[in-house]
């Protein structure tokens, strides 16, 4: 799916799974740590897929309610903050209710 187009039904985790097809990504912002925390194979920082699965899904209930364009949820996520973000949620284990402050920077 195009990363420009608006859901009907809202922003879904597809959304954020398509910033990894997009032209625009460079490997880094939330993409490229959430990427790490699903892959991770090191034993002192192991793969946490059920966190990221939290984080999405916060993430993607935080877009819905600030009416966000996937375009938009891209650039948030794409960015330095996006990359901070994230590394509050994963390597940090902040709050899942923290999602709110995050996106309420961008």
């Amino acid at each position: 799916m195009n990363s420009t187009t608006t859901h009907s039904n809202g922003i879904t985790t597809q959304d954020i799974l398509d910033g990894y097809d997009n032209p625009e990504w460079l490997g880094w912002g939330y993409f490229g740590e959430r990427q790490g925390w699903l892959t991770s194979d090191d034993p002192e920082c192991p793969a946490q897929p059920e966190r990221v699965a939290q984080v999405d899904m916060a993430i993607v209930a935080e877009a819905n309610r600030r009416r966000w364009t996937a375009r938009r949820l891209f650039r948030f996520l794409n960015s330095r903050d996006g990359r901070h973000f994230a590394d509050a949620m994963f390597g940090c284990d902040a709050p899942i209710a923290d999602v709110k402050t995050w996106m309420g920077r961008a």
